[in-house]
Order: C-alpha cells, then structure tokens, then sequence
C-alpha cells in the first residue's frame, strides 16, 4: 500500500500465490467507512453512494457539506466484484462486529448500493488460482474534484499502478529524499 506522488490516490496491491497442488478460490474482501465531513455519525445520512461500471468503483458524494460538496470519493478494482454493497448492517450484522462480520460468514453480498443507510463500501472479489498460479487485484481508494475527474483519475492511474510505475515514482522520490543525507560513525 502506498500514495501516489502526484495524485489523491492511495494503491493497495495484493498478491496472490497458491502453494497448494490443488485449485483454490480466494474471495478478497475490501471494507471502509466514508465520512466526508467531521464526524462518520453526523455525515453518514448526507452521503450518496452508486456504483460505476465503466470504472469498476464505487463512489460517493456528500453534497451537504460544503467542503465536499462537488468533491467524489472512489473505491475501484482492477477486476470485475463480485459483490458490493454500501449497506454497513449488511456486512458486519446487526451487532457490528468489526472482529466477525456477518458478511464473511455467508457467500456473496446484495449489491446494495442506495443513500440514507449507515455507509460502508464493501467490494468482493472471488479469484480461481490454479496450483502454482500467481494472480493479482490492485484496489484504487481516492478523491477527484468532481465525477468526471474521479473517472480520470481511476483510468490514467489504475494501469499505471498495475504495471508498478506508480511505485516506482514513489519510490524513486523517496530515495532521492533520504539519500541526500550520510552519516558515518566509528560504531559499525
């Protein structure tokens, strides 16, 4: 996981490997809470969720606040969900249970994705990995300044973060950043 240089993004890259001599399927889960504004409890009401095809993302806006008004929170995968919703009772049950959500313990999710409710994004993604395979999913969480530069953002960068250019920038800054500086000291 790491933040891109020059956009409001932040990349999550998650590698899968399967060591088993048999077939397996992994379902790979990603759960937040938007807030958009203060406070989740005093915001929670005002934000609008729907899912974007095009963009495999969810996204939000919370038109009440002023800060965020025009501004669009994302959510998007480089592979297709399998199940989403924006409903937080529906994934971690009645009793919200962060430690055992009610979600991982059945197979799939609604696709919920409606306004009023107490917000998540939750987006599933189920992978087939074959013995030996090796498969990734690469999860883009950020803002643009209005849908049309969230959907941008999500196209220009998700590539980008697949074929690690992304990382490299970040890390190539970095080392530029802390390497200008060499201490040597008589204790090895």
């Amino acid at each position: 996981a790491y933040v891109s240089l020059n956009n409001p993004i932040k990349v999550m890259n998650l590698k899968l490997v399967n060591t088993w001599s048999c077939n397996r399927r992994i379902t790979v889960t990603f759960y937040l809470e938007p807030v958009m504004g203060t406070t989740r409890s005093e915001m929670q009401q005002y934000i609008v969720s729907e899912f974007n095809t095009s963009g495999k993302a969810l996204m939000a806006r919370n038109t009440y606040n002023s800060e965020f008004r025009e501004k669009v929170l994302f959510l998007a995968a480089s592979r297709e969900p399998n199940g989403l919703t924006t409903d937080r009772t529906e994934f971690l049950g009645r009793q919200g249970s962060y430690s055992n959500p009610a979600a991982l313990g059945r197979v799939g999710l609604s696709g919920t994705v409606c306004s009023g409710l107490d917000t998540c994004f939750t987006m599933q993604i189920m992978i087939w990995i074959g013995p030996g395979e090796e498969k990734e999913v690469t999860f883009l969480l950020g803002q643009g300044e209005n849908m049309e530069n969230a959907l941008d953002l999500i196209k220009q960068n998700m590539i980008r973060a697949q074929e690690g250019t992304v990382l490299t920038d970040v890390t190539a800054f970095w080392d530029d950043l802390l390497g200008k500086v060499h201490v040597e000291t008589p204790d090895t």
